[in-house]
């Protein structure tokens, strides 16, 4: 029986797979989450969404369209993945977590679904899964005006893709999840162009490769939808990147808004924040009531932990970023290029054991003097969310011809202690491979930064 918070986040959290597992056929996982979400009532309908599939840029993207409407005075659900500190973070309305409270009572309420699942027809229920079916019965529990919902892998088969959704948007892909996507680009552009439906007014991409854009013009001409491509019928001008934020124009084909100031750190951000004012100009086509003034405020006023996040200990910068794939990886360095052209950054590195690395750590030559190698704490050590072993990470390294200092340590807070203790005053300490990194990192730095306070006023 489910009593408290901590046994209903137990509960969910236990669909974790504990095992690496074979991917299943795309159609048989999509069956299976659409069941779930019908047996919960089909909730998507009650409410109008935009969906957000991509490689890159989903979560900032869908982030800063729910601010802008959340600004502008809607109710917004926001669905993300993956969280980066509390599950809670999966379900949000108007940029807050659900509550523990809530989070237990929807926990209740879906567990007897889960029980009733047939699970030797539609094969077993998995945590992305739950949790995507658990926002959107919480958002209409809640009476959400319109969700903003992020894929969770891919699109045509995710299981958020049961939504018909008023607008869709496509950030920039790449090769990432290729053992499920596929190993070529335009097998992984088909399966994120699968979110692009009659049902949507619109559908905005980010720039693409070629091969990738000319997936999307094609699925979006047999569907009948309107396509919007970046740098073709919208964009912006970057004016100026600090590690404040961005600042930048906007241009549209009929429109433009000059001096827009992004507080979301990295020239990748003016282009996300593109994506999202898009997405407002085809939202009041619709009769949404958005203005100018509305779009600047929300975009002003942002904060997305863990996206280049700058946290401060002991006059040290700790640069945050989820970097984990060959793109995140060029946009990262092209932020640590403009914000810190003359710096050269302690990075402490572990991601997870899917990932293929060997060219996102070439990248990271240029800006980084020492690398530690390490592990995020995971319960198992096994499964496809454990870390990478450390000594496959050196091993990357050494073929990289990585010419800086190379620290082995296992366990990351150790490694985090480590770099506090060996680091001087002003240096700048880069933490990246994977939000789970990244995470734990950001947990430990606030414990630290508040026992520090604590002892600077006994003093």
């Amino acid at each position: 029986m489910i009593q408290t918070y901590k046994q209903a986040k137990q509960y969910i959290l236990d669909f974790v797979p504990k095992v690496s597992r074979k991917p299943v056929r795309g159609s048989i996982s999509f069956a299976r989450v659409s069941k779930f979400i019908e047996m919960l009532g089909n909730p998507q309908n009650n409410y109008p969404t935009i969906h957000i599939a991509g490689t890159s840029g989903k979560g900032s993207t869908s982030y800063l369209i729910a601010k802008i409407l959340k600004t502008a005075g809607y109710k917004t659900g926001l669905h993300l993945s993956p969280h980066l500190h509390s599950i809670r973070e999966r379900a949000q309305i108007n940029n807050k977590k659900i509550s523990q409270e809530k989070f237990t009572d929807m926990t209740k309420k879906i567990k007897p679904v889960i029980e009733k699942f047939n699970y030797k027809k539609y094969g077993k229920l998995y945590f992305v899964q739950i949790m995507q079916g658990f926002a959107m019965k919480y958002f209409a529990q809640e009476k959400v005006d319109v969700a903003v919902i992020e894929t969770g892998l891919g699109g045509l088969y995710d299981g958020t893709n049961v939504v018909n959704s008023k607008i869709g948007i496509i950030t920039p892909i790449d090769f990432d999840h290729m053992h499920i996507l596929g190993k070529t680009l335009d097998k992984i552009a088909i399966n994120k162009a699968g979110i692009i439906k009659k049902s949507q007014s619109a559908v905005i991409s980010a720039v693409q490769k070629k091969l990738a854009q000319n997936v999307i013009i094609k699925k979006a001409r047999r569907e009948g939808v309107k396509l919007y491509l970046e740098n073709k019928d919208f964009g912006v001008i970057i004016k100026r990147s600090t590690k404040r934020g961005v600042l930048f124009d906007f241009i549209d084909r009929d429109k433009k808004i000059t001096n827009v100031f992004c507080s979301l750190v990295g020239p990748h951000q003016a282009r996300n924040a593109a994506l999202a004012i898009k997405t407002a100009f085809e939202l009041k086509k619709i009769g949404y009531k958005i203005k100018y003034s509305h779009i600047k405020k929300a975009l002003s006023e942002s904060i997305h932990y863990g996206r280049f996040e700058i946290l401060k200990l002991g006059g040290k910068s700790f640069i945050l970023d989820g970097a984990h794939n060959e793109h995140k990886f060029s946009a990262l360095v092209e932020t640590l290029s403009s914000v810190y052209p003359n710096d050269k950054f302690i990075c402490i590195f572990s991601c997870k054991s899917n990932k293929e690395i060997e060219n996102s750590l070439k990248m990271l030559n240029s800006k980084a003097k020492t690398i530690v190698a390490t592990k995020f704490t995971h319960p198992t050590n096994k499964g496809p969310h454990s870390p990478k072993e450390v000594n496959f990470i050196l091993e990357q390294l050494i073929k990289s011809k990585f010419k800086g200092d190379i620290v082995s340590i296992p366990s990351l807070p150790v490694a985090l202690s480590y770099v506090i203790k060996e680091s001087e005053k002003n240096d700048k300490i880069l933490v990246t491979g994977s939000f789970h990194t990244v995470g734990e990192v950001r947990k430990l730095l606030i414990m630290k930064q508040k026992l520090l306070k604590k002892r600077k006023r006994k003093i």
